[in-house]
């Protein structure tokens, strides 16, 4: 994670943490270990509610974590990249069953998560250089990477049932 290659098409988060000391002051040094713990967290909960739920076979929600942490955490990963995240989150918006007997709040979490997940992965489609906002939020793909993670392991956490894991 040293040595960050400079350019707004880098997406990871130490050339995020450099952007954002260079234009707000945010210490990158403080920073970087900050966003590389979150998204370890967010990796992990997936990993404990799997293992605490005994899922078996094929985890959408895993893929999509595994590959946005490969696409986060090394120091040089560029916007050609980002077409990795395609599979793993159709896979997971393809799987997403809707909570029907839930309560009210997990349906509509459920359906903020998806809508969640739709918006931050169709930012990351077009390239920096074609998207008209110039705030950091939303012409980088980082903070939209960490969107879809927290929002694939809020999507995780309330799914309940888990019947579409079992002996898949």
């Amino acid at each position: 994670m040293h040595n960050p290659f400079l350019w707004p098409g880098n997406h990871s988060i130490t050339c995020y943490s450099s952007f954002m000391e260079q234009l707000y002051s945010i210490p990158a040094k403080l920073l970087s270990p900050v966003l590389l713990v979150l998204i370890l967290l967010m990796l992990s909960t997936i990993l404990v509610f799997s293992y605490l739920r005994k899922v078996e076979g094929f985890n959408p929600s895993l893929l999509v974590g595994c590959t946005v942490c490969a696409l986060l955490i090394p120091s040089v990963s560029h916007d050609y990249a980002l077409s990795f995240l395609a599979a793993p989150v159709v896979t997971l918006l393809c799987l997403v069953r809707p909570n029907e007997a839930g309560a009210p709040v997990s349906r509509i979490g459920q359906k903020v998560a998806v809508l969640i997940i739709s918006f931050a992965y169709f930012s990351t489609v077009f390239s920096v250089f074609n998207k008209p906002a110039p705030t950091v939020l939303f012409s980088l793909a980082t903070p939209m990477l960490i969107l879809i993670l927290l929002a694939t392991v809020a999507l995780f956490v309330m799914d309940k049932e888990n019947e579409r894991h079992q002996g898949s």
